[in-house]
């Protein structure tokens, strides 16, 4: 299957996981975990903002480009055929996946919970990455 569809995929599921997080934030209701912990003390830890910015307005924000992308490399494929633009792809898509490990061992390792909302998000991080890192070298 061609690259943009997975991030087509990939992008629509990441961008609803964020924004279900960010209203259950906005309507101050309890955002319920069925396997992890309480996702509350999560999400609304000291770490669920960045510079100032929720980090599910974040997530929306990254998913939202990465359709964009997605339906521009479908409209536009020689364009994203150039090497600095692949570079780019790997790189934005890289930084993603730093900071979900960074944010999945803040929730572990320092928290000492589990969201299941954010680790499902990181995973699909990681699948955009996945895809796009792969189609470079194939």
């Amino acid at each position: 299957m061609a690259e943009y569809i997975w991030l087509l995929i990939l992008s629509i599921l990441g961008f609803f996981i964020s924004y279900h997080i960010w209203s259950k934030n906005k309507k101050r209701e309890k955002i319920t975990c069925f396997i992890g912990d309480d996702c509350n003390l999560v999400v609304k830890s000291k770490y669920g903002k960045i510079f100032g910015f929720d980090n599910a307005i974040m997530g929306m924000l990254y998913y939202v480009f990465i359709f964009a992308i997605g339906v521009a490399q479908f409209l536009f494929p020689e364009f994203f055929a150039l090497s600095f633009v692949a570079l780019g792809k790997i790189i934005i898509s890289g930084g993603s996946v730093l900071f979900s490990v960074y944010l999945t061992y803040i929730q572990l390792g320092i928290l000492k919970k589990k969201c299941e909302y954010c680790i499902a998000s990181a995973l699909i991080s990681a699948g955009i990455f996945a895809v796009i890192f792969l189609s470079q070298i194939s």
